[in-house]
């Protein structure tokens, strides 16, 4: 039984790390998009702070004891705090992403099908649902930084394409792995993140 839970896992980690690299891909598309959207004045003041006046500087006296073990208290504890929430970022990715393919396949099913389907096709139909999908969250972002060309950026073009497309294999690289090794383990689909 332990090892059946070790070759999900290790499934699941080829998955776990196409999530985040296909998190990396919308992040960066966001990147390259962001410096538009900011030329809208109305967005502008919705996203950024408003200016402040300058206000004067006030004396500030030395600090006492009790300050600063408090403020190494507050860095200690943000630090441990930031150290948990980099070793869960993975866990709760995969979990999200299942989370969120998963439901849209089961969303598009009866769009598909249009009548009732045994539950033996429908968990079929839902698992290609899910590669779809997987796929679509590859090509999306790819597509939209290829369209990126037709702007002006601050970036060379070269290099946004270069970036663009290394993420791109890097998440179907990733995926497949996961989908390769889970059919080597034989592993039930279902169990994939």
């Amino acid at each position: 039984m332990a090892s059946i839970s070790k070759r999900v896992l290790i499934v699941n980690t080829f998955g776990t790390f196409g999530y985040i690299s296909c998190l990396l891909q919308w992040l960066f598309v966001t990147l390259i998009y962001l410096p538009l959207l900011l030329e809208n004045d109305q967005l502008k003041g919705f996203l950024l702070p408003a200016e402040t006046k300058q206000v004067a500087p006030i004396a500030v006296s030395t600090p006492s004891p009790i300050l600063i073990g408090l403020a190494i208290a507050v860095t200690i504890i943000m630090l441990i705090v930031t150290i948990v929430l980099i070793i869960r970022a993975p866990v709760s990715i995969a979990r999200t992403g299942k989370a969120v393919t998963t439901k849209a396949a089961a969303s598009i099913v009866p769009l598909v099908v249009h009548h009732p389907l045994p539950p033996s096709k429908k968990r079929i139909l839902t698992n290609r649902l899910v590669k779809v999908i997987k796929l679509s969250l590859i090509v999306l972002p790819f597509l939209l930084t290829l369209a990126s060309t037709l702007l002006t950026s601050p970036l060379p073009q070269d290099v946004i394409i270069f970036v663009g497309a290394a993420l791109a294999i890097g998440s179907l690289i990733w995926f497949s792995i996961q989908y390769l090794s889970a059919r080597l383990f034989t592993m039930n689909p279902d169990k994939l993140v």
